[in-house]
């Protein structure tokens, strides 16, 4: 027969149940929410990617040739003005005109070998884009359907946030980046591995009901505090230059116009008038250097 004392004892588990119960339905309403914002971010980032190096392609390239030839203009000007100080320039004074320009221009030079390196990467970037695109169109809907799920839950799961030490959260981090990197080329067997794991975690770690419910309310705030960064990040994505001139671009697109071709034409007409200048200062540098002594 349960006595008065037992009694206390089940009604104060119970309430401590029903409470635990309220919480975790709270958690599961942040959960949703977080799942969803982690998918839309993921996406977007993907999108605005594959936007830079389509722009890239088609605009960032001729801006770089620009670029370069508007720093070969800065160089033949300096040539020039610097052959125009010394009366009777001999081969020496060309020598060192050049190790000058070498010294001054030593930046700008880098920033355009740098550039170069860009374009071959987002040819490559590109290449995989095309490749990635190919695949998915190839894949079952419902195969789709499942890498987005077990993504939206692994990215909640393994959210940094959520770490308990600076040592779990660096583990956090590397999960994370093979996360993304499993659902980018839809490797659903990685994400599913992932998976199995969260969920041994999960079981390894018991508690009592006064220890859980603690725990849940640590949760819940964790929860608020991961909404909120990812509001934020979300905000940054949509107020970037990058996402503004892609939803330029779209608009245009609506409007029967290709922004981005219009944008290139523009800049070939710039690169046509650059190089006009350039071979200008390069003829008047050359007749410049015909009576040098040596």
């Amino acid at each position: 027969m349960i006595d008065e004392s037992d009694k206390s004892i089940v009604g104060i588990l119970g309430e401590i149940e029903k409470e635990i119960a309220q919480w975790h339905e709270r958690i599961r309403v942040k959960e949703a929410e977080a799942e969803v914002l982690h998918l839309e971010i993921n996406e977007l980032n993907t999108e605005l990617s594959r936007f830079q190096t389509d722009y890239h392609l088609k605009v960032g390239i001729l801006y770089a040739e620009l670029d370069r030839i508007k720093l070969q203009i800065e160089e033949y000007r300096y040539r020039c003005e610097e052959l125009k100080k010394r009366q009777k320039a001999t081969a020496e004074d060309l020598g060192k005109i050049e190790e000058e320009i070498e010294n001054n221009f030593s930046e700008q030079r880098r920033r355009a070998d740098n550039t170069n390196e860009e374009t071959e990467q987002a040819k490559r970037d590109y290449e995989q884009y095309q490749q990635h695109d190919q695949q998915k169109e190839e894949l079952d809907p419902e195969l789709l359907k499942d890498i987005k799920a077990l993504f939206r839950k692994l990215a909640l799961q393994y959210h940094p946030d959520k770490a308990q030490d600076e040592q779990e959260k660096e583990r956090f981090h590397d999960i994370m980046a093979a996360i993304n990197d499993a659902y980018e080329n839809n490797d659903i067997e990685t994400l599913r591995e992932y998976m199995l794991q969260a969920e041994k975690e999960n079981e390894i770690r018991k508690e009592e009901l006064s220890e859980k419910l603690e725990r849940l309310k640590t949760d819940y705030d964790t929860m608020l505090n991961i909404l909120d960064n990812l509001k934020r990040e979300l905000s940054q994505l949509t107020e970037s230059k990058t996402y503004h001139l892609r939803d330029s671009v779209e608009q245009a697109k609506q409007e029967g116009r290709d922004l981005l071709e219009e944008l290139a034409k523009d800049v070939k007409q710039e690169i046509s008038k650059s190089r006009t200048v350039l071979d200008e200062l390069i003829d008047g540098y050359k007749s410049m250097i015909e009576n040098v002594s040596n």
